[in-house]
């Protein structure tokens, strides 16, 4: 009865308290593929990407650096790498082969044909590479409940660093999703919270190392800096405490630098140069 008790309370503790584990002191730094390529995305393009990460053909301070070399080392691999499947039995779509707790997600192996040298290339690279789940492309609804079971042993099995938890399916719960994550494997997965509520932060708990404080970013430069810059605002309390904080970073979308048309009489360079500056303070 007393182990019993025990066990019960130690995952009480985890439950509301959240996570500590030793990701996410400092905000994520790398590139993850939404922004540029929407959902065309491939195993190949992942790789040249890797590849672009270490390439030490910039110089800084007149040596040759890479991106890897100042802090930039993830590579996350966003929607799309599903096999997205339609049936008269499951309204909607689905991308896993069985509904709870049997299903087991598909990939798209004609986009990643071999998903373990991926992992395998860029760990060789020493670069870290994060995942998706929770897809919006094929997402899966109320009528076709949710695999976190399987979908966290998917992860460990391909042994990713990293994962995107975005908000269109049934699999809502990342105090779930982390506990499941927390009790499997042999190391820590940086987990990111898109858009699932109630599962927020607060003062003294956060399940996740980072999550979005705002809609969706475009290259609508107006908005990038009147609506998604200052959603970290409530959660960033002066002089605190603040909800947002080392290992639970509130964070207002992706970087879109490089992607603005012309606008508001202001060239492309001041505008990547301000909305890079904005998210780094």
């Amino acid at each position: 009865m007393g182990s019993e008790l025990s066990i019960c309370l130690i995952a009480i503790i985890e439950l509301a308290f959240g996570i500590d584990n030793g990701l996410g002191r400092n905000p994520p730094m790398g590139w993850r593929s939404w922004n540029c390529y929407h959902g065309n995305i491939n195993q190949q393009l992942i790789e040249n990407v890797i590849d672009a990460m270490v390439n030490k053909s910039r110089m800084v301070n007149g040596k040759a650096m890479s991106y890897c070399d100042v802090g930039y080392c993830q590579v996350g691999v966003d929607d799309n790498w599903q096999f997205c499947l339609q049936n008269g039995t499951a309204p909607g779509h689905y991308f896993h082969n069985d509904t709870a707790p049997n299903g087991w997600a598909i990939i798209d192996t004609a986009r990643f044909p071999d998903l373990h040298s991926l992992v395998e290339y860029s760990h060789n690279k020493n670069v870290k590479l994060g995942w998706y789940m929770n897809n919006c492309i094929c997402s899966e609804h109320e009528d076709y409940p949710g695999n976190e079971v399987n979908d966290v042993s998917f992860l460990r099995e391909y042994d990713f660093d990293g994962i995107k938890l975005d908000g269109c399916s049934t699999s809502h719960n990342i105090s779930n999703w982390q506990h499941l994550i927390n009790t499997t494997g042999s190391k820590p997965l940086l987990t990111e919270n898109c858009h699932n509520q109630p599962n927020y932060a607060n003062e003294t708990w956060c399940p996740m190392n980072f999550f979005r404080s705002s809609s969706d970013i475009n290259t609508d430069y107006a908005k990038v800096i009147g609506v998604n810059l200052q959603s970290v605002l409530p959660y960033s309390a002066y002089p605190g405490p603040a909800i947002t904080r080392q290992g639970c970073f509130a964070y207002p979308d992706m970087l879109e630098v490089g992607n603005f048309p012309a606008q508001m009489n202001a060239t492309q360079y001041s505008m990547d140069r301000t909305h890079f500056g904005a998210w780094c303070t």
